[in-house]
C-alpha cells in the first residue's frame, strides 16, 4: 500500500472507536464517530481538499444525558448538519427516551438546535437539494407488535415538522431528481416516485423487484439508475427511469453477509464494499457490467468513504482508530472478464 495522503484522527478509546457514517457534499465530509462502551459520539466536518478538520461537536440530552446518533448527512451546500438519534436515559446505553431526536448544526457557527420528530426506532435522516429541508424517516420499532413506517419532513430554518406521510413499507433511501421535481425511493420491494412538492408517493420506477434494493445514481438527471440487492446474494440491476423497466443485471459470483451502502466512485463505478465473502472492494463498471478491478485491504481495514474526487478513497483502520486518506490505483488489482458476465 502507497503512504496515505493525509490522517484524520478520530477520538480513540481502547475498547471501540468506528466512523459510524460518512457523507460527503460540496467539499466538505460529515464523520458520527463512536467510541467506548457505554458508546459515545462526536461529529467531526473536514475539508476534503485540505483535510482540515472544521468542526467538532459532542452531544449532550437538555436534561444532562447524552444523544447519540443514527444517521447524519450534510446539507447539498455543506452549511449544516443533520442528524437523527435518541436520548440515553442512563449509563449502560441500554434505556433511552421513546422519542426520535432530530439537530440540525450550522457548521460555520456552531449554534445546535433540536426537535422532536417522531418515534425513535430504525431511523435515518436525508437533506433534499435546496438545503432547506431534510427529511426524517422511521421504519418500524423491534419493539413493536404493529410495524409502521413514516416520513416526515423538516423545515430547516423554522425546525418544525411540515409534512408527515405514512409509508407502505421500510424506505430504505432517497435519490434526487430535482430537474423532474421528485425524488426516488426504495420503499420495500418498490422504486417509488415522490414528490418533492408534498412528499406524497407516485408511480413505481420499475417493476416489482423480489427483494429490498438500495439505490445508486451517478448524477441526478442520468437516465438510468441502479439498484443493488447485498443480504443473502449480490444483485445489481440498472433500471430505465423513463422506461420504467430493467435494464440489465448482473449476479456476483459470491454472497453476501450484510447489507451495507452501495455508492458510485467517480463517473465509471459502483463500489460494493468488503464483506467477509469477497474479502476486498470491488469496482463495478456501469457500462459493461463487470467488476474490472479489485482491492484487497488488510484485515484491520475498512472502506468508510470514496473521495469525491473519484479516485482516491477514505479507509478506516481499526489498529491506529483514524482515517486515512490513500489512492485507490495504487491498490487496484485487475479482474479477468471471464470472472464476470456481463450485461
Amino acid at each position: 500500500m502507497t503512504s496515505p495522503a493525509a490522517y484524520i484522527p478520530l477520538e480513540r478509546d481502547p475498547v471501540l472507536s468506528i466512523p459510524f457514517r460518512v457523507h460527503c457534499a460540496a467539499g466538505r465530509m460529515v464523520i458520527l464517530n463512536t467510541f467506548g462502551t457505554p458508546y459515545r459520539q462526536q461529529l467531526l466536518v473536514v475539508d476534503t481538499a485540505t483535510q482540515e478538520i472544521l468542526g467538532r461537536w459532542r452531544f449532550e440530552a437538555p436534561g444532562g444525558n447524552r444523544l447519540f446518533h443514527l444517521d447524519a448527512q450534510l446539507t447539498p451546500d455543506g452549511r449544516r448538519v443533520v442528524l437523527v438519534g435518541g436520548e440515553l436515559l442512563d449509563d449502560s446505553g441500554n434505556a433511552f427516551a421513546p422519542d426520535c431526536v432530530f439537530t440540525r448544526i450550522d457548521v460555520d457557527s456552531g449554534e445546535e438546535r433540536r426537535l422532536s420528530a417522531g418515534p425513535l426506532g430504525f431511523n435515518y435522516v436525508s437533506a433534499c437539494p435546496d438545503g432547506a429541508t431534510a427529511l426524517s424517516i422511521y421504519n418500524g420499532n423491534n419493539g413493536d407488535q404493529v410495524q409502521f413506517y413514516e416520513l416526515r419532513a423538516v423545515d430547516l430554518e423554522s425546525m418544525t415538522v411540515t409534512v408527515t406521510r405514512a409509508m407502505d413499507a421500510p424506505v430504505n433511501n432517497v435519490l434526487y431528481r430535482s430537474a423532474e421535481g421528485r425524488a426516488l425511493v426504495s420503499v420495500g420491494r418498490e422504486v417509488r416516485s415522490l414528490s418533492l412538492d408534498d412528499f406524497s408517493l407516485g408511480e413505481r420506477a420499475c417493476p416489482r423487484f423480489n427483494h429490498p434494493y438500495l439505490l445508486a445514481q451517478f448524477t441526478p438527471d442520468d437516465p438510468l439508475i441502479y439498484a443493488a440487492y447485498v443480504a443473502s446474494r449480490v444483485v445489481v440491476k440498472a433500471v430505465d427511469v423513463a422506461a420504467r423497466s430493467v435494464a440489465g443485471e448482473y449476479n456476483f459470483s459470491w454472497p453476501w453477509t450484510a447489507s451495507t451502502n452501495v455508492v458510485p466512485f467517480g463517473t465509471e463505478y459502483l463500489i460494493f464494499p468488503p464483506s467477509s465473502s469477497a474479502g476486498a472492494i470491488c469496482l463495478w463498471n456501469r457500462h459493461d457490467g463487470l467488476i474490472t478491478h479489485k482491492i484487497a485491504l488488510p484485515g484491520t481495514q475498512i472502506l468508510s468513504t470514496p473521495h469525491p474526487d473519484g479516485e482516491r478513497l477514505y479507509l478506516y483502520d481499526y489498529t491506529e482508530q483514524r482515517l486515512m486518506l490513500v489512492d485507490a490505483a495504487s491498490l487496484q488489482t485487475p479482474v479477468p472478464q471471464e470472472q464476470g458476465r456481463g450485461w
